[in-house]
């Protein structure tokens, strides 16, 4: 069974995983947010936008 520190854990890989590549993308805010200070859904819809393009 998995325990809530390991699922923090790869979370907050996952994030960190999108913000490295929305940053080498030159994507450094979302409207009026750090990066950081986005959650998952926000940066993987950023991340999908990006790719499109």
């Amino acid at each position: 069974m998995t325990d809530l520190r390991t699922t923090n854990r790869i979370t907050n890989q996952q994030k960190q995983s999108f913000i490295q590549r929305l940053l080498d993308r030159g994507v450094y805010r979302l409207k009026d947010k750090q990066l950081y200070e986005c959650t998952i859904e926000e940066l993987q819809a950023l991340m999908g936008q990006v790719d499109m393009k």
